[in-house]
């Protein structure tokens, strides 16, 4: 697929080559003496002189029609012309082209093509997104920039159409959803995709957690109607990444990618697509000369959704997700609580379900025009808006993060920050036909209830090990704690974890510091997970009402080990502290 945004007058004549309807001719001449011209070929405008972002595979932009009239724009690389001009000849004659036979003219066609140079030069990009200060589409170039950009993709369908205008999509899907979070959210989240590259801010995402039928793919319908859609759609499934996540990352690069329905994926799909995605680099690979070839690299901002969240779906393999990926694509829980799933409320007369299929139907009618105009406007003043996201994430952290919260959690704050900067932004230009703070609210409402469905501002592996504890005392509880009583001791146990006796009629535990260390801790400094269990008040008091560091242990003496009363975190709410 080739697009290219300018237009320039046709070369008719050079000093060699004649150019018009009736085809390519060369000018020849005997011994001073004219001749008529020599028919090469079908008419080939050459357009422009091609070359990539790195200043490699250069090349020459033409374009002609076929046997049945249609228009075909494709580059030929130079080398090829020099090199292989019967494989260019060939590729040509496969278009369409009709070249002449005779013996002369196969040379000059390839002279032609090498030798004519049209002073307009462009940049060619595989990739959607950012060249500086333009935006690169696959029909368009948005913004301000010297340079010209072409975009270039050999298996590429288009998913960022356009359909209707803004204010079709204003009056339809924008005010239809005011008021109800999860989708005002989503949308938000199409706006923060195109400023993470300006931003210099890393790529990441959401992922919406809730039952089969609650809204969670109208929700992405009504994001991706943002960017585009048409007979193909603009989301994505996540089975699709299962061979093709580098090529659907580099289409979607400073965009949205929305992935529909986690549950059809395979687990080791999922762990490789979603770190990938999150990482923003393809897998290293060698060339034929066993050299390593330059990685593929993409930013964008990525919205999925599933009945199960990522951390479980790993687990359907015995696999772990790592504290880096759950900051970068995280969790949500989209039900509102309000009986109608993803939705606050809905239309009086509507049921929930009926209320997301007139959304998912708008979505396909009208589409693609609010995100073109986004990215517009914010091409006119780059850093003054910049300015603007970073100061408005910093108020948002400031307003709803603890100051002691782990640096995962300001992380995790800053991405909601982002979501609801791009929305207020939006809402700025006009685009979002929503009162101010509408995307504010809405982040700061799905972060409180990203905090809550954690438990705390801790950091992953620490509540990970919280939880690790709590769970430990439960299984083990009866079979790997000897039992203490007096100067009585339990002698006869298998792989011993410590030591536990009656307190006020519950048992109490010692745990000796190697199990602590190897069984619970695993990835979290031991003494921040004891400082932890002590702020939590699950630690055992002694007599004088301090922290039990030591137990006397027939045949032992005093012993150093962790000390947990099991009544206190059962007294209390859990997942208050965990």
């Amino acid at each position: 697929m080739l697009c290219l945004q300018y237009k320039q007058e046709n070369i008719t004549e050079t000093k060699n080559f004649i150019i018009n309807d009736k085809g390519v001719f060369f000018k020849q001449s005997f011994e001073k003496r004219m001749t008529p011209p020599l028919w090469i070929c079908s008419r080939i405008d050459i357009i422009a002189v091609t070359r990539d972002i790195n200043n490699n595979s250069w090349g020459k932009l033409i374009r002609f029609k076929d046997r049945d009239g249609i228009e075909h724009s494709e580059i030929v690389d130079i080398a090829d012309i020099v090199a292989n001009p019967d494989a260019v000849r060939h590729r040509l004659v496969n278009s369409g082209v009709t070249v002449s036979l005779e013996k002369n003219a196969r040379d000059k066609l390839a002279q032609y093509l090498n030798e004519v140079d049209p002073p307009k030069k462009v940049r060619v990009t595989s990739k959607i997104g950012w060249q500086g200060t333009a935006f690169v589409l696959p029909d368009e170039t948005l913004g301000k920039s010297d340079e010209v950009f072409l975009f270039k993709s050999d298996n590429y369908t288009s998913k960022f159409n356009v359909k209707g205008s803004l204010e079709d999509w204003k009056l339809h899907i924008a005010k239809r959803i005011l008021g109800n979070s999860v989708p005002e959210f989503c949308i938000a989240c199409a706006f923060a995709a195109p400023l993470l590259t300006p931003c210099g801010l890393d790529g990441g995402g959401f992922h919406l957690l809730g039952d089969s039928s609650s809204g969670k793919t109208t929700s992405l319908c009504l994001a991706a109607s943002v960017c585009g859609g048409g007979d193909h759609g603009y989301i994505q499934s996540w089975r699709s990444t299962d061979n093709a996540v580098e090529g659907i990352a580099l289409n979607h690069n400073d965009c949205l990618l929305c992935l529909d329905e986690i549950n059809l994926a395979t687990c080791k799909t999922v762990n490789e697509s979603a770190y990938m995605l999150a990482n923003g680099q393809g897998k290293a690979r060698a060339d034929r000369y066993g050299n390593t070839k330059s990685r593929k690299e993409w930013k964008l901002f990525l919205l999925s959704n599933g009945e199960v969240s990522i951390a479980n779906k790993l687990k359907e393999e015995g696999k772990k997700m790592m504290a880096g990926q759950a900051v970068r694509i995280i969790d949500i829980d989209s039900d509102m609580q309000c009986g109608f799933g993803v939705y606050n409320s809905v239309p009086d007369g509507l049921k929930s379900n009926e209320f997301s299929d007139e959304l998912k139907a708008v979505s396909s009618q009208y589409y693609g025009v609010a995100l073109r105009e986004f990215i517009s406007l914010f091409a006119e003043n780059i850093d003054g808006y910049v300015g603007e996201i970073h100061k408005n994430i910093a108020e948002f952290c400031k307003k709803h993060c603890e100051q002691d919260a782990s640096g995962q959690v300001k992380r995790v704050c800053a991405r909601f920050g982002l979501v609801a900067a791009a929305g207020e932004l939006a809402i700025k230009f006009k685009i979002l036909p929503w009162p101010e703070h509408t995307a504010w609210d809405a982040a700061a409402i799905l972060f409180k209830k990203w905090t809550q469905q954690r438990g705390g501002t801790d950091t992953l592996e620490l509540q990970t090990a919280l939880k690790t504890l709590t769970e430990f005392i439960q299984r083990y509880g009866s079979s790997r704690f000897k039992i203490l009583g007096g100067n009585y001791i339990q002698e006869t146990m298998s792989n011993p974890a410590g030591y536990k006796w009656e307190f006020d009629d519950h048992w109490v535990y010692m745990i000796e510091r190697n199990v602590f260390d190897n069984e619970i801790c695993h990835s979290v400094n031991p003494n921040i997970l004891k400082s932890k269990i002590k702020i939590n008040n699950w630690w055992l008091l002694n007599a004088q009402g301090k922290f039990m560091e030591t137990k006397s242990i027939p045949g032992r003496g005093n012993i150093r080990g962790i000390f947990v009363d099991p009544q206190k975190w059962e007294d209390t709410d859990l997942n208050s502290t965990l």
